[in-house]
């Protein structure tokens, strides 16, 4: 059994079951209704563009929190139940089962995005009377890869820890620190030992700079910075937080894989 086939097994499953359609369901209904109700006079000369962006960017914490329950449960949930060392017993190599798994379940993630964005976008169209589809297409791509970004640290921890509770409360944990205190614990620290002072609070608004710094670079190592940041969009900052997103979703996986293959399956 190969990752390919792994990965076969688990879009059929997922399809058979009803996680897909609630999360997308999650993603829409989260967001469309702020969009709907989003008053238009903070826009003010705003171009179409930017006003397209600003009302599908409501997804992204849905998104993450859909990607973070999906990933949490990819590997632990089999070690938890049993079938992981039945999967190991048919001749499946631990590798094939971490590349398959991620593959499936990454796969219905993207289509979960994709599915839960469509009525988002609709409501924007409806919202703003016009929508910028470049635009929308460039959000939602991105969205996609914020998506993959907190997943592959979902996966991470759901590779290297024993049980889903500790899986799950890792990953939302991870979430947390990144939306809530990296500015304080990464980028303020960091700023005092490269500058030897405290920054000013203009310093650190990285989403809209032309000219990045030093700590618009730290702020963007952070998955959602990320994201903010390359929606805008504006050069060289942003090609490094694409980099950045495509990393979380990448290395996370390698490192708990080359911890996992050495692991001793208890069930």
């Amino acid at each position: 059994m190969n990752a390919l086939t792994v990965a076969r097994k688990e879009l059929v499953d997922s399809r058979r079951s009803a996680l897909f359609w609630v999360l997308a369901a999650v993603v829409a209904l989260y967001a469309v209704p702020t969009t709907v109700r989003f008053p238009l006079r903070v826009f003010g000369e705003a171009s179409l563009e930017r006003r397209t962006t600003v009302l599908l960017l409501t997804a992204s914490r849905a998104v993450a929190f859909a990607a973070l329950l999906v990933g949490s449960l990819t590997v632990v949930g089999e070690r938890e139940s049993g079938s992981l060392r039945v999967l190991l017993g048919s001749g499946a190599r631990r590798r094939d089962v971490i590349v398959g798994k991620t593959l499936g379940r990454g796969s219905l993630l993207a289509g979960v995005v994709v599915l839960g964005l469509a009525p988002l976008v609709a409501a924007t169209y409806y919202r703003l009377g016009a929508i910028s589809v470049p635009k929308a297409v460039h959000v939602t791509t991105l969205t996609v890869l914020l998506g993959l970004a907190y997943f592959g640290i979902a996966v991470g921890f759901s590779t290297a820890l024993s049980t889903r509770l500790r899986a799950v409360a890792a990953s939302f944990g991870a979430f947390v620190l990144f939306t809530e205190f990296w500015e304080r614990l990464a980028v303020r620290p960091a700023y005092r030992l490269v500058f030897g002072r405290e920054p000013m609070d203009s310093e650190l608004q990285f989403a809209l700079t032309q000219r990045p710094h030093f700590q618009d670079y730290v702020q963007v190592v952070s998955p959602s910075n990320a994201y903010d940041s390359a929606n805008y969009f504006y050069g060289t900052l942003d090609w490094f937080a694409v980099g950045m997103l495509l990393f979380w979703f990448v290395a996370p996986i390698a490192a708990s894989y080359a911890y996992f293959r050495r692991q001793d399956i208890e069930r």
